[in-house]
């Protein structure tokens, strides 16, 4: 909607905004902006959620979002994380993008971290719009905690640094005994480890 020439000749455009039954002019250069810090205070209020009694969906979610995920599926999954991982012991903010929109990392009790996209809405009261949580991922504290978590991990079979890897003999396949001097070998399976 134009309003009129600007006391410098130039011609001005407006927006006007609806809150409840007051309508009040601004200019569109004049974008809303969410204040600082906003952001990462529903981050933080997100991190209080996983607990046993998840509750308080309402003002922290937006009614959009409620809709396609509702309260009772909030509430199972921010208890089964917290059963699993117990409390969030830090919040963290990770991508530096807007005030709208990030990547945080939640660090549980039981030595996990969890990153999540959060977005929130343009106007106030400023509820999550959006809310992605990725998997939980084992913390280390330092290289000693890596090294540990990769010894941990199932290997078909370890070998000792003095013992030597084992020879196969193979034989034609359809035998049952060693191959025969001169013979072409087509196929092969393997007939016992030798030492």
């Amino acid at each position: 909607m134009t309003l009129g020439l600007g006391d410098n000749g130039v011609q001005r455009t407006w927006t006007l905004l609806a809150t409840g039954t007051l309508a009040l002019g601004v200019p569109a250069w004049a974008a809303v902006e969410v204040p600082s810090g906003m952001l990462e205070a529903r981050a933080e209020e997100v991190g209080h959620q996983f607990r046993a009694d998840p509750a308080g969906h309402d003002a922290l979610f937006d009614p959009g979002f409620l809709k396609a995920v509702p309260s009772v599926r909030l509430n199972d999954i921010f208890t089964r994380m917290y059963n699993d991982l117990g409390g969030v012991s830090r919040t963290r903010r990770l991508v530096v993008g807007n005030a709208k929109r990030g990547r945080f990392e939640y660090v549980f009790k039981k030595g996990f971290s969890v990153k999540a996209d959060l977005a929130i809405a343009d106007e106030p009261p400023y509820r999550l719009v959006g809310l992605v949580l990725g998997n939980p991922v084992p913390e280390a504290a330092d290289l000693a905690g890596v090294a540990a978590g990769f010894a941990a991990l199932p290997t078909p079979r370890r070998l000792q640094p003095t013992q030597r890897p084992t020879r196969w003999i193979r034989a034609p396949v359809g035998s049952t005994g060693p191959p025969e001097p001169g013979r072409q070998l087509q196929g092969l399976r393997v007939i016992a480890p030798q030492r």
